[in-house]
């Protein structure tokens, strides 16, 4: 049985067909017994699995063409469509060709079992786990799924559900195997990252996992893929402070999600937080990690967004001094408040603030890499560098993208770098 795996959205989701995908090639069967053997998405496969994303209606309407080209191409093939899009368009999910099930988010656990492995059909999804994130340097890890925020625009709630945790002892395990197969740097993951703990009884925090993962076996480093403002608590700044630098363990780098620098929108979204809030948030953290570096993300053109709204969220990107600006024109989702709501910025003025952003980007990238020439920096070399291979590309701990000079051979490893040379567009190091 010849399956390929095709995976849209985000590191969730990336992680969850990883699991699907370990399950089927140890043990998975096709009808007539035979084993299962991963095929390129772009090769004839008997069957299809595709992970679906939802987040924007240009995320669902890119997910509907690549099935409708799977199916135009290898008509005879079966394809399972897993994901959020099941959750949020089942009916439109089931009326393209080619589609044989249809498994929503709560139904992944027996993703694998669909393809001929022998997993419980029942285990939520919370239970998947994978020991290696093959063709990746740095491994996904989901300790969490669900989401308890309500923010007016985002569909996600509806199609993640509540939120659960995987137990602490489940993560470090988990970690340790993929430490063990060679991951140097291990990225934990959620839909709602800093929910995690909430559902247990006493309710934990990230900041009573972080101790746990710290002494991981080959782990060089741990990073989180995202946390809100509004849950970096004192506890959390002082245990991630005393981890936190380019030596490792946690990555001296934080991803906090603004969506906007204006309180009226902010207030408007239901995010939780207000710009105050989020300047001494970054001002408690820029005090306890030297080397401190954050990204961030933006919606463009929120309904109801003025231009002075729009300089709001330029002008905290600025002080904050954000590195990455991941910048979305705002689209309606049928079913979110944010919906119905009257408005809409022209495109125009979404490209011109968005444009804006970029500027604001560059601005804060080209900061933080001058503030690091002369430091050591702990690299993960993911790639030969595109301008040489000679030379390894990956990240610095702070997320800064980075060069390193002779490592292109080096993919995978952590590899230490005195920065010789930065600007907007990453770090240029010399191996120590």
């Amino acid at each position: 049985m010849r399956v390929a795996f095709v995976t849209f959205g985000c590191k969730v989701n990336q992680y969850e067909t990883a699991a699907a995908r370990e399950e089927t090639l140890v043990s998975g069967r096709g009808e007539d017994g035979a084993p299962a053997v991963e095929v390129s998405p772009g090769d004839e496969a008997d069957v299809y699995v595709v992970n679906t994303c939802t987040v924007t209606a240009r995320a669902d309407q890119k997910c509907r063409q690549a099935i409708r080209r799977l199916a135009r191409r290898s008509p005879r093939a079966r394809i399972v469509v897993a994901g959020c899009g099941v959750d949020s368009s089942r009916e439109a999910y089931a009326r393209l060709p080619g589609v044989a099930a249809l498994v929503a988010n709560r139904e992944k656990g027996r993703l694998a079992a669909l393809l001929g492995a022998p997993v419980p059909e029942t285990r939520p999804t919370i239970g998947l786990r994978i020991s290696s994130f093959p063709g990746h340097a740095r491994a996904f890890l989901k300790i969490e799924d669900g989401c308890h925020m309500d923010c007016t625009y985002c569909i996600i709630p509806r199609v993640r559900g509540e939120v659960a945790s995987k137990p602490p002892h489940a993560v470090r395990a988990e970690a340790e195997a993929l430490a063990a197969s060679g991951h140097a740097e291990i990225v934990l993951t959620g839909v709602h990252l800093g929910g995690w703990g909430r559902d247990f009884a006493p309710r934990l925090h990230l900041a009573d996992l972080l101790p746990r993962l710290a002494s991981v076996p080959g782990l060089r480093r741990l990073r989180l893929s995202s946390i809100e403002a509004n849950e970096v608590t004192p506890d959390f700044v002082r245990v991630f402070g005393e981890g936190a630098s380019e030596e490792g363990p946690f990555a001296p780098h934080l991803h906090l999600p603004l969506q906007s620098g204006s309180d009226r929108v902010l207030r408007a979204m239901k995010r939780g937080y207000r710009r105050a809030q989020v300047l001494r948030t970054v001002e408690s953290l820029r005090l306890a990690v030297p080397g401190f570096g954050l990204t961030t993300d933006v919606i463009v053109g929120f309904p109801g967004e003025t231009e002075d709204d729009a300089r709001d969220t330029e002008s905290l990107c600025r002080e904050i001094g954000v590195s990455k600006i991941h910048r979305f024109p705002w689209s309606p989702r049928p079913g979110t408040p944010a919906a119905s709501l009257p408005g809409r910025v022209s495109a125009p003025a979404v490209a011109e603030r968005m444009a804006r952003l970029a500027e604001v980007e560059a601005e804060g990238a080209r900061a933080a890499a001058r503030e690091a020439i002369g430091r050591e920096v702990g690299v993960l070399v993911e790639e030969p560098d595109a301008a040489d291979p000679d030379d390894g590309a990956g990240h610095a701990g702070s997320y800064l993208r980075a060069t390193v000079v002779g490592a292109g051979a080096a993919r995978g490893a952590m590899v230490r770098a005195r920065v010789v040379a930065g600007d907007e567009t990453g770090l240029r190091g010399v191996a120590e």
